[in-house]
């Protein structure tokens, strides 16, 4: 695959947002859920969240996330915290883990190779 966004993914957010507008549409819930869209779909969520996409629930379960995802898309969350945030069954490791603590009011950490050491870095929003 070509790098740069997951093109399927970004076809589909550009659809939503085509470019930059002052009130943009809030997409209350995304569920990407088993959809493989790896670290090249969370860059497309990332720009998504440039031109205005604003969420308040995303799903990224079993979806080939690893931290080079995460760098792309927590500083966009941290401008607006997820209700909700589930990265169930990644390999996000410690450092993933600890670049999503601040991005959402509830996170869904199970299955993504963390250590005991990053708990306390993580708060209370762990589901």
């Amino acid at each position: 695959p070509p790098p740069g966004p997951d093109p399927r993914l970004d076809i589909m957010l550009r659809a939503l947002l085509p470019k930059m507008c002052e009130h943009p549409p809030v997409l209350q819930r995304l569920r990407l859920d088993g959809c493989a869209v790896g670290d090249d779909g969370l860059e497309a969520l990332a720009a998504a969240c440039d031109r205005g996409l604003e969420l308040e629930e995303l799903f990224l379960e079993r979806c080939e996330v690893t931290v080079t995802g995460c760098q792309f898309l927590a500083p966009k969350l941290r401008r607006r915290k997820l209700r909700m945030l589930s990265v169930r069954g990644n390999l996000l490791g410690d450092e993933g883990c600890e670049l999503l603590a601040d991005c959402a009011e509830r996170l869904d950490l199970s299955a993504v190779n963390l250590s005991p050491q990053v708990l306390p870095a993580l708060g209370d929003n762990l589901r």
